[in-house]
């Protein structure tokens, strides 16, 4: 699914998997943009899934964790959802299941030069205590929920409209130019991704699950047809931490990737592409590719370099070298196609030094160009 390239809103400045939502009038105030809400008549506990939110035919597609594209989303995202074909814009969205929205966010977005804004949407729905869907990249909200809310502002309302499962709530993007998908993502707060300090990933995305694993059977066995991935598990993985060695999410040391309003400029991660999880990934954030002219970052790939867990605390600096990579794209690159090299150590059980050269460098050494990173 690709998301627009030029937003104006704040949110786009967090992280998929780290869900800011912001306090207006609302007669719960325990729901604010860092907890979790507390809604005594809904319960806890996950709920199974009855209703397809887009109609069959309007997709062609369900993407599963793990997207990454610098320099707005260089981890492993909780970001799945579905994937248009021609007709799958301006279509109704629907509830899977009953629930409460409780905020809508309301911004604009871009085409990829720029000439042209959309209004864009984001609902969400609790549907329990302790679980929540989340739907991104809506062309409008339905009347019946504006009824409700009122007009919407800029930025976030907060709401109570109770739905059911099958309830317009919004439409798909209007067109190609504003999204490709619909992003539904999904948290469950009773369950907690291996991150090595899952609260720097915000209140809901150390929570993150894949949303179709809740369908009912029948749905979900039809539903996961539409999913490219078939390693396990089908809706993907996005948590490679392993204390001691290189893999998974390293944060530029010092840096707050929660308050910060960059917060994706300081991320590094060894990790694996979304789609061909035997395809290493090395996704070098903002920070560190500035210091040689990559000012987005790098989405790279080793043709040379150890196993991520092989790098140990106390070892030896290890070597990769890297070459460009694409999403989705199981490939096996040459030594011709090295143009980078990094040279990465762990200095301790959650710290590593890094430093990123241009080129194919056969000896590297750290220079004061070297960054320290934590998780």
């Amino acid at each position: 699914m690709r998301l627009p390239s030029k937003p104006e809103s704040l949110f786009w400045a967090i992280l998929a998997m780290v869900m800011l939502l912001t306090a207006c009038t609302m007669n719960n105030n325990e729901d604010d943009i860092w907890t979790w809400g507390n809604y005594p008549e809904l319960g806890t506990g996950p709920v199974e899934f009855k209703v397809v939110p887009l109609e069959d035919g309007t997709f062609n597609e369900i993407t599963p964790m793990g997207h990454m594209n610098l320099p707005q989303h260089p981890i492993p995202t909780s970001a799945g959802g579905f994937s248009f074909l021609s007709n799958g814009y301006s279509q109704p969205v629907k509830a899977p299941a009953d629930g409460v929205i409780t905020a809508i966010r309301y911004t604009h977005v871009f085409n990829v030069d720029g000439t042209k804004s959309f209004p864009d949407y984001a609902v969400r729905i609790y549907h329990t205590n302790t679980f929540i869907t989340w739907y991104d990249h809506l062309s409008a909200i339905d009347d019946t929920i504006l009824a409700k809310t009122g007009t919407l502002a800029e930025g976030w309302t907060k709401a109570y409209v109770p739905v059911k499962a099958g309830d317009v709530f919004g439409k798909t993007a209007a067109s190609s130019e504003q999204v490709t998908g619909l992003g539904m993502y999904a948290y469950d707060k009773e369950k907690t991704l291996d991150f090595i300090n899952p609260e720097k990933y915000g209140p809901f995305g150390a929570h993150a699950v894949f949303a179709f694993d809740y369908f009912r059977n029948d749905i979900k066995t039809q539903l996961f047809a539409y999913i490219k991935r078939t390693a396990e598990p089908r809706g993907g993985k996005i948590d490679f931490d392993v204390a001691g060695t290189l893999s998974g999410n390293w944060i530029v040391e010092g840096s707050n990737v929660i308050s910060s309003p960059n917060p994706w400029n300081y991320w590094l991660s060894f990790s694996y592409d979304m789609y061909y999880p035997e395809s290493r990934r090395i996704s070098i954030g903002v920070e560190l590719g500035t210091t040689i002219g990559k000012s987005n970052g790098i989405l790279t790939q080793p043709v040379e370099g150890p196993d991520y867990t092989a790098a140990r605390t106390g070892s030896d600096p290890v070597r990769y070298k890297l070459a460009d990579a694409m999403e989705g794209l199981s490939s096996l690159p040459a030594t011709s196609d090295i143009k980078y090299t990094l040279l990465a150590q762990v200095v301790e059980e959650n710290k590593i030094k890094v430093e990123l050269f241009d080129g194919n460098i056969d000896n590297p050494s750290f220079t004061e160009n070297a960054k320290y990173y934590t998780r």
